[in-house]
């Protein structure tokens, strides 16, 4: 095996008439050996996406993947939505069918695409009766005409398009309310999901003519220890650039539908991909991508994992669900959403597949048997700036990741504690409709009382570059400068608020999970007196050594996950004067109310 290189490549200008290279630059870049693959295939590439070659390419995948593949194994059910396209033969008009009255025969595909400002006539009471009678392929967008042709060329006659099979009236959003909650049924029922990729509105094509030189592997020789060797040189972000940061796939309410489909074909900006639960594949590498330019989120796991998740067992029983919840929690904190109020209700499909998957409660975008884990989420610093904390409109709470935008992580993962701190008592969360209890959007107010042991947190010395050197939790110190720390601070305020808080003594940390080498929490404040507090940021300190003075210096001292319990618990009960609903003596725990 050869480790990663840095490499130098001379960039050239070649005069194909003199047959001569000028050289204008040197660049150097990083070089990764992978196996060796088999490019048989790839030289019968043609100049467009709706070649016969690529059509013969995605009849590959989908073949292989429905005869193969025991992940994807489609079992064709008696679910199908409400109302489909029926497309018939090539050259005659569409129709909407209703399928209570007119059963399908065979597989429906699914269409993902972004609705663009295009004024076309979409399904509406006024126009549901035309409709039905027949639908002129011409007035649609151009994006729904090649869809319509991809699912014909495939040979399926029907097909599922949101804007023309859920009714789109302005003044009646009933049929929408009613519709929406099948989505995910809608999406993971459909044989193949056809998904707009490098689409920025539905006035685009799904087809794409190319320069093959643009997309084809460079066959290069290199001399690795004095012999001359043939590679071929690819870009191993090509899946991030087609597919993963592709205009449609950084929208928010399509996150799902790619998620939840069993089968996506993606029409790229410069080819096909195919994503399904045991292949990614491009029309270079149409047997599989090499590792190292696979999907980050493994999105094909998904589906896989729910259905293997079972509701009677312990959240370290169903670790790797709870794990890919918070993954994918992460990625979609990344994407877009045209209205910040969609937060929650844009991933409700995925929340309603973990809920019945776990049988857990749903608490705002959380849940509660690992609300150790999640509470503790935190955001870069860059995200933090760009996206401060506006609570208009209100969309989650000031606990949840939902009340914020960027990227969001988690510190570790659920079920691998070895000691957990808080107990969700109660939630009181109240929904704007009846029809989204549980998974919808929340009106303000929504709270959650804990049981915790509360603790008061003292910060050191804000420096210049608005950080602090250390912070003091039960009497021991943690340095947040010190080399190869990992303790870290994440504020969702600015560090003068911080420091405001921390000088009036009213800034307060609850200890969420302690682990052999780390503790998580969340940071508080009560913005007035007896009122509820609210979360300002999180923290995660390293708790293998603590730091004490010693005779006017600081040494090191080593701890363990025991030590930092019994330190936590003695200074909890130590502080019963600290603002709470209730105060156990006995245990030290208090019971508080998060807004």
């Amino acid at each position: 095996m050869i480790l990663p290189q840095n490499m130098d490549f001379g960039l050239a200008t070649v005069d194909v008439e003199m047959a001569n290279a000028k050289e204008e630059d040197i660049f150097e870049i990083e070089v990764n050996f992978v196996c060796s693959f088999n490019y048989s295939d790839v030289h019968c590439l043609r100049g467009s996406t709706s070649s016969r070659h690529a059509f013969g390419t995605i009849s590959n995948w989908l073949r292989n993947c429905h005869s193969n593949h025991a992940k994807c194994r489609y079992n064709q059910t008696s679910f199908y939505p409400s109302r489909l396209l029926y497309l018939g033969k090539e050259g005659v008009d569409i129709k909407l069918v209703v399928t209570a009255i007119q059963q399908p025969r065979g597989p429906y595909l699914t269409l993902s695409h972004r609705w663009g400002s295009e004024d076309y006539t979409k399904l509406e009471s006024s126009t549901i009766h035309q409709f039905q009678c027949g639908i002129d392929i011409s007035t649609l967008p151009l994006t729904f005409q090649d869809a319509i042709e991809v699912t014909r060329r495939l040979g399926f006659q029907y097909l599922w398009i949101d804007s023309l099979c859920i009714m789109q009236d302005e003044d009646d959003k009933s049929d929408w309310q009613y519709e929406s909650p099948k989505m995910g049924e809608i999406y993971s029922n459909a044989l193949l999901n056809l998904s707009a990729t490098s689409a920025t509105n539905s006035s685009s094509s799904l087809f794409v003519d190319r320069d093959l030189g643009t997309i084809l592997p460079s066959p290069i020789e290199l001399n690795i220890g004095g012999t001359i060797q043939q590679y071929h040189l690819f870009d191993g972000k090509i899946w991030e650039d087609e597919v993963t940061c592709a205009p449609l796939n950084r929208r928010g309410w399509v996150f799902q539908e790619r998620i939840l489909a069993r089968r996506v074909l993606h029409f790229g900006r410069r080819q096909l991909a195919w994503e399904c639960r045991q292949l990614d594949a491009m029309e270079i590498f149409p047997h599989g991508l090499p590792l190292i330019a696979g999907s980050t989120l493994q999105k094909k796991e998904v589906g896989f994992t729910l259905e293997g998740t079972s509701p009677q067992v312990s959240p370290k029983k169903n670790q790797k669900a709870y794990s890919l919840w918070q993954e994918m929690v992460e990625a979609y904190s990344e994407c877009s959403l045209t209205r910040s109020e969609d937060k929650l209700v844009a991933l409700s499909v995925l929340a309603k597949s973990m809920r019945d998957a776990t049988s857990d409660e749903y608490v705002a975008g959380m849940w509660r048997r690992t609300m150790a884990f999640d509470l503790p989420w935190w955001r870069e610093t860059e995200s933090r700036k760009l996206y401060p904390i506006n609570g208009n409109p209100y969309r989650a709470p000031s606990w949840s990741w939902a009340s914020v935008d960027g990227r969001i992580n988690f510190p570790g993962m659920p079920g691998t504690s070895d000691e957990e701190f808080i107990e969700v008592l109660g939630t009181n969360l109240s929904y704007v409709s009846n029809e989204d209890i549980t998974t919808g959007c929340l009106l303000d107010g929504s709270s959650m009382k804990m049981g915790v042991l509360l603790n008061t947190l003292v910060l050191h010395d804000l420096l210049e570059d608005d950080t602090f050197s250390a912070l003091i939790i039960s009497g021991i110190r943690f340095d947040l400068l010190r080399e190869a720390s990992i303790s870290f601070l994440h504020p969702e305020i600015s560090s003068h608020e911080l420091a405001d808080y921390n000088n009036r003594n009213a800034l307060y940390c609850v200890a969420c999970c302690v682990t052999r080498s780390e503790l998580c929490g969340i940071l508080l404040t009560s913005y007035k007196q007896d009122q509820p507090y609210h979360r300002i940021g999180s923290f995660s300190v390293d708790i293998s050594v603590k730091l004490i003075e010693e005779d006017g210096a600081v040494v090191e001292e080593e701890l363990d996950h025991r030590a930092i319990t019994n330190a936590l618990t003695a200074s909890s009960k130590a502080g019963y004067f600290l603002p709470c609903d209730f105060y156990d003596e006995k245990s030290g725990r208090y019971t508080i109310t998060i807004i």
